[in-house]
């Protein structure tokens, strides 16, 4: 508008232009306009070509959003780093946000030395709560619990003081039994019991009695199944599924305990040098794929961080439905150009656990 008089509407139509995908031609035409336009204001051609060419970007990123992104970014990185407490469990209380996930959150606190616990049916209120120097989860994480049974068991806590027991929290809460066992699952229970398989147990035993019929308060004992505990894996995944995210720690620790040594770490990659070969794996906790560009651009997420990749459409169109996939195994080079760090993936698997050793021997 400034360099080549054109009205606002002028502006927009020649930006909208840029950003279909048949814009060859549009690009010559609106480049004629803009220098017109420009020796009219007696600038030259010179100039006018130079300062079309740093508009006519391929990702069009307008000015005004570059500096409200890099001021928002000097705020949040403020506040990480002054108010880390206030920061993360602000974050946990604004999801869903769009982009990281809580699981992705946590492992970033937790570098940072910020402990996210599991809830607690005594100590969590409604939204996650800042406790001594670490995050309290709130109930509203809790799925298949909701915002009114959330309020309703806060209300009983208020009016009736801690609950006591399973049984106690059962009769006073009137909560579902799919509930229940998120609860259970999610480690709110633990104060009254450390075994979560058992009290998922102990759930079935106090809700098979219909809702009509008052129950006495016999014990419950001798109906107790002699049952082992859950594995770390198996309480960690029960815990992604009732909060999104597991407070334990990180899934790729358990997997990287059946793993060869082949499969390096996100820690390993940031030491190796340009060109070299590699086997990797993860969690994915980023995709995007801009119009304009001919590669893809993923995150893995592993115990110790992040891993950058980028697919290029030849690996991508041979490989697009297992990238679909949240546990992926890659292999390829790594990349360190002008300061950047990806590794450049040749080749790409979704597997289950038991099958990473074999896959791994195969590639090599």
């Amino acid at each position: 508008m400034e360099v080549a008089g054109f009205s606002a509407r002028e502006a927009d139509q020649m930006r909208r232009a840029f950003g279909q995908k048949h814009k060859k031609q549009l690009h010559v035409d609106w480049q004629d306009r803009f220098i017109r336009g420009a020796l009219r204001k007696n600038v030259s051609k010179k100039t006018a070509n130079l300062i079309f060419n740093k508009l006519n970007g391929e990702y069009m990123f307008p000015e005004a959003h570059a500096y409200a992104f890099g001021v928002t970014a000097y705020q949040m990185a403020w506040l990480k780093f002054y108010y880390p407490l206030e920061f993360y469990v602000s974050l946990m209380n604004q999801q869903p946000m769009g982009f990281w996930s809580l699981e992705t959150i946590k492992e970033d606190a937790k570098r940072h030395n910020i402990k996210i616990m599991s809830p607690d049916i005594n100590l969590s209120l409604l939204k996650s709560t800042i406790e001594d120097l670490n995050i309290r989860t709130g109930l509203i994480h809790v799925k298949n619990l909701g915002l009114i049974s959330s309020q309703k068991i806060i209300s009983s806590k208020k009016d009736g003081g801690d609950f006591e027991s399973l049984k106690d929290f059962i009769n006073r809460s009137s909560v579902s039994e799919e509930a229940l066992l998120s609860l259970a699952d999610s480690g709110a229970f633990d104060f009254f019991n450390s075994s979560r398989r058992h009290t998922r147990w102990e759930i079935g035993l106090y809700k098979k009695i219909s809702n009509r019929q008052n129950s006495l308060a016999f014990p419950i004992d001798h109906e107790i199944a002699n049952i082992s505990d859950e594995n770390e894996r198996q309480i960690m995944m029960n815990e992604v599924k009732s909060l999104g995210f597991s407070p334990r720690g990180h899934m790729m620790k358990e997997i990287r305990k059946t793993i060869p040594t082949e499969i390096k770490t996100s820690t390993d990659l940031k030491k190796m040098k340009h060109g070299e070969k590699i086997t990797t794996a993860g969690f994915v906790v980023r995709r995007q794929h801009p119009r304009s560009a001919k590669s893809y651009f993923f995150t893995l997420e592993d115990e110790y961080g992040h891993i950058p990749l980028v697919i290029w459409e030849n690996v991508w169109e041979s490989n697009k439905t297992v990238l679909q996939n949240n546990l992926l195994l890659v292999s390829g080079e790594i990349s360190r150009r002008e300061g950047t760090f990806n590794l450049i993936v040749k080749k790409v698997e979704s597997t289950n656990i038991d099958n990473y050793r074999n896959r791994v021997v195969e590639w090599r």
